[in-house]
């Protein structure tokens, strides 16, 4: 009897078990169907030949059992052949010209950018230096960074500069160096205490400037209150960072404001603004684009309104808290797009055409530092 099994068939006691019920059952088949030639109906054409009973088609193996041919690895594989040495390999895409190419980014100058597309912890200048002018400066983590188109197209070509100070997942807080708390101060904390450091210099110096104050209430809320219900059906994105910041900034983002308020510094603050959380459901219409419940989107409303206006309550005489959400929200649903134009850029921020929406309600910032800069003159010509 030839082989049955396929060549490079791997042996095993229970392969050996069902190949031989298999090959008897294959045989009683054969000879209970077979016929004398006289009892076979006249007008049926012939048969082909039949497979010889001890050689069964491997195929017909393979569908029962599997297993037994499955071929075993080649001791000696063909190497993959080398790519054409006349052809130079596909180029890693840039992230700072990926996000320079989408509608929604907020483009800042590549000097600002590390080559990763992260923000540099210094300040970022937007548009050529107006010599003598005053400043805005925009301060915060990447939730007070979505508010650049706004504040750059309520600038308009008026004569203000405008510095971008941001640092992503980084709350504004001042540190006290003998106290730094954890392994020392990290980088946030030294980011929000050089900043300070400016501002302070900026004041005694009696250059005129305002700052425009924001960052992620959501974020940091979220990590230091006790989770309930909506926590649990919507929850917040956390990593690490935000979590240690969060912790850090418990008390130090309010030492700041106090700080800035015995200065002087004019500061104008920005409230929560809607971010989509985890585990949202996809959107057939785009990524992120369908209109989404209030209460996930705008989560713990009214207790991160409540920490902003004690913030700004520190700074004396500022303006009124800014509170552009309802620019996307109703009391029931926070949009996904309007008229036709995204809401949000990623999963936390809002998209620079978006944000452009929004340059009414910094109106009021730019106009404020006109009139110091036309008192500052005044008052320099005396």
């Amino acid at each position: 009897m030839r082989r049955v099994l396929p060549p490079r068939v791997r042996h095993s006691a229970r392969s050996h078990l069902l190949l031989t019920t298999i090959v008897g059952l294959l045989l009683g088949m054969l000879a209970l169907g077979a016929q004398p030639a006289s009892a076979a109906p006249a007008a049926t054409p012939a048969a082909p030949p039949a497979a010889a009973a001890d050689e069964p088609e491997p195929g017909i193996l393979c569908s029962l059992v599997p297993e037994l041919c499955e071929p075993e690895p080649d001791p000696d594989p063909e190497p993959e052949p080398d790519p054409d040495p006349g052809t130079d390999p596909e180029p890693e895409p840039d992230p700072v010209d990926e996000l320079e190419s989408d509608p929604d980014a907020v483009k800042l100058p590549r000097g600002c950018r590390d080559e990763r597309g992260y923000m540099k912890p210094r300040p970022c200048r937007i548009g050529r230096t107006k010599r003598g002018a005053p400043t805005i400066f925009v301060y915060g983590d990447s939730h007070a960074g979505q508010m650049l188109p706004a504040v750059e197209r309520a600038i308009g070509k008026k004569r203000i500069n405008l510095v971008l100070l941001m640092l992503g997942a980084c709350p504004p807080m001042l540190t006290d160096p003998k106290r730094p708390g954890g392994d020392g101060a990290n980088v946030c904390q030294e980011f929000g205490n050089d900043v300070a450091e400016r501002f302070r210099k900026l004041q005694a110096k009696g250059k005129v400037f305002r700052v425009v104050a924001g960052m992620g209430w959501q974020l940091y809320h979220n990590v230091l209150s006790e989770p309930d219900d909506v926590d649990r059906a919507y929850p917040t994105y956390v990593n690490p960072y935000i979590r240690t910041n969060a912790h850090r900034g418990r008390t130090r983002t309010q030492a700041l404001f106090e700080q800035l308020g015995r200065w002087g510094v004019r500061v104008d603050l920005v409230g929560q603004l809607p971010m989509v959380y985890e585990r949202a459901p996809e959107c057939e219409q785009g990524e992120f684009e369908c209109d989404l419940p209030r209460r996930a989107t705008l989560k713990d409303a009214q207790a991160n309104r409540a920490q902003a206006q004690r913030l700004r309550k520190l700074v004396g005489r500022s303006g009124p808290l800014i509170s552009p959400a309802s620019e996307f929200c109703d009391r029931k649903v926070c949009r996904g797009t309007i008229d036709g134009v995204p809401t949000y850029f990623d999963r936390f921020h809002i998209g620079k055409r978006a944000s452009r929406r929004l340059a009414s309600y910094f109106k009021p910032t730019v106009k404020a530092v006109q009139r110091a800069d036309k008192r500052a003159r005044k008052a320099a010509r005396r």
